[in-house]
Order: C-alpha cells, then structure tokens, then sequence
C-alpha cells in the first residue's frame, strides 16, 4: 500500500469526520468503526475525488466500506489513469 495514498486519504478522512487521525486504521470501516453517515462518506469520496483527479462513480462508492479498499481503489484507478 502506498503510504502517501494511504497517508492523504486518513487526512482527508480525519478532516471531514473530525477525529483523530491515530484513530483511523486501513481496516477502519466507515460506518462501523468511524461512525461516518451516509453525507460523511459521500463528502469523503468527493474529498478524494478532487485530490488525486479520478472519479468515483456512485455505484463504485457503494462497494467501498473501509479506508484499505478506498486506498486501494485509488491505487487501481491512478494505474488505470497513467
């Protein structure tokens, strides 16, 4: 896992939900673990959208419940990208 991947999503994540960056780990989920609503993870996904310049479609973000797979599938779509 790229840790300036990773590194920027905790970021961004800590940013919009407020908490301490420490407390967010790759097998963190969302909801669950993060206590992150429906507004949260859409705000995150729109976060990471506009930082790494891909687009995460609606239908993709669905499938996405912890911060591993959102780094990963920013890390599949910057590969795709290049």
């Amino acid at each position: 896992m790229s840790n300036n991947v990773e590194t920027k999503i905790i970021e961004l994540i800590s940013l919009e939900l407020n908490i301490d960056p420490s407390k967010i780990k790759p097998e963190s989920d969302f909801v669950k673990d993060l206590n992150a609503d429906s507004i949260d993870t859409a705000n995150i996904i729109n976060a990471v959208d506009i930082h790494f310049k891909i687009k995460i479609d609606m239908k993709e973000a669905a499938s996405i419940e912890t911060v591993s797979a959102l780094v990963d599938f920013v890390k599949t779509k910057q590969r795709i990208k290049h």
